[in-house]
């Protein structure tokens, strides 16, 4: 699938409120090229983050520049509060004894008491795929060596889990594709 060269905006002829960009990665934005960024002395296909929020004359700049400062602080709380949940997660983790049968649902059962006791509310099915990843990991590794490391390799599966629908929460305040360079 080809990406637009233009933002929404200007396709729509609203060039006033065009942010200049209209794609992202995490390091780099899409620069629209769409002709009233002209006298931008940021040009190209793509730029870096910083570069656009630092340089960036356009019009629209302006509404991004003010949206990402009104958010700073919620994104700001929203990531210590997921570094929270996921060290809670990481100990929740690390308290489980499984025993070298176990079957999912006794996992799944010893991981609800340890979320509870963690003061964990786990989002729809993330007990399920933690229950399968660790009964697989004691099924290749063996009980030791998956207590060991079953924290830190599910972990990253949980961040991921969590983070998804943390994305699907946040989907509806504002359409990050055409605003918030690097949010």
């Amino acid at each position: 699938m080809k990406v637009p060269e233009t933002s929404r905006f200007c396709r729509e002829d609203k060039h006033e409120d065009c942010s200049h960009w209209y794609g992202m990665g995490s390091e780099y934005v899409q620069l629209c090229q769409c002709s009233c960024h002209a006298s931008c002395p940021v040009q190209g296909a793509r730029a870096q983050t910083q570069a656009l929020r630092d340089q960036c004359i356009c019009v629209g700049a302006r509404v991004w520049r003010a949206q990402e400062e009104e958010l700073r602080p919620r994104l700001e709380e929203q990531r210590r509060a997921r570094e929270e949940s996921s060290e809670r997660a990481q100990a929740a983790l690390r308290s489980l004894k499984p025993h070298p049968g176990a079957t999912e649902p006794e996992i799944r059962d010893e991981l609800t008491r340890a979320y509870k006791d963690h003061g964990i509310e786990p989002v729809p099915g993330e007990l399920e795929l933690a229950a399968a990843a660790i009964r697989s990991r004691i099924a290749s590794k063996g009980l030791h060596e998956s207590l060991r490391d079953v924290s830190r390799h599910l972990g990253e599966a949980v961040r991921a889990f969590r983070a998804d629908a943390s994305a699907e929460e946040d989907n509806g305040a504002f359409d990050k594709s055409d605003h918030h360079p690097g949010l």
